[in-house]
């Protein structure tokens, strides 16, 4: 995906390849260890199908993805400024407009492996066979 957007909307890279890997894969592990932890709660598929639902639409919401967070109130700017969707969107955002480098976005990348390793250990202590 990344490769078709480069060259079918001929943009410019600004940062680095590999930054923009570590991100992806900090980020791919947070949401695929909530996934593990929303999982390990739902009896079935279509609880699970409701239960991540409950979890992703908030953060796609409230992450600035598809509108600026900017112009929500003060007192939860701090909490959405650390949802993992906010945190992976803004350090793709600096590495591609900005052109930050992998030292800018190492706060957000650790971040991420803490809410994947928090949400892993987590799910694997609450997770039940049935």
């Amino acid at each position: 995906m990344l490769g078709f957007t480069l060259f079918t909307f001929e943009n410019a890279l600004e940062g680095s390849f590999g930054t923009i890997i570590m991100i992806f894969l900090s980020g791919n592990f947070a949401f695929s260890c909530i996934g593990i932890f929303v999982g390990s709660r739902a009896s079935n598929s279509q609880v699970g199908n409701g239960l991540i639902n409950a979890v992703t639409f908030p953060m796609m919401t409230l992450s600035g993805v598809f509108f600026s967070y900017q112009n929500f109130p003060e007192i939860v700017l701090p909490i959405i400024k650390n949802l993992p969707l906010t945190l992976m969107a803004d350090s793709l955002r600096a590495v591609f407009i900005e052109g930050a480098g992998f030292i800018s976005v190492i706060p957000a990348v650790i971040t991420l492996f803490i809410y994947g390793i928090v949400f892993l250990f987590a799910g694997n202590k609450i997770f039940r066979w049935s």
